[in-house]
């Protein structure tokens, strides 16, 4: 299981990152955070504050059926609640 201190303050919060010409969504974001620091959906889940199905919660950002609230992006990535 990975630890806390795999996170970077602020990872994701830089909106400019340019993917083959386009701006890249949220979860686009998430995603690539997640694969950067080999880490599986439910990891990801669990370090961000979803202690159930946080895998699913997870998947849903990235794949675009769920858009994360900034607020929970800012307090789940910001290093602090996680």
């Amino acid at each position: 299981m990975c630890s806390a201190g795999n996170f970077m303050p602020g990872a994701l919060s830089g909106m400019s990152i340019q993917k083959e010409g386009a701006s890249m969504t949220i979860g686009q974001k998430i995603r690539m955070f997640r694969k950067e620091r080999h880490l599986t959906l439910r990891e990801l889940g669990e370090l961000a504050g979803f202690p159930n199905r946080g895998d699913v919660r997870i998947a849903q950002y990235e794949n675009g059926s769920r858009i994360p609230k900034v607020i929970s992006v800012r307090q789940h990535f910001s290093g602090n609640g996680a």
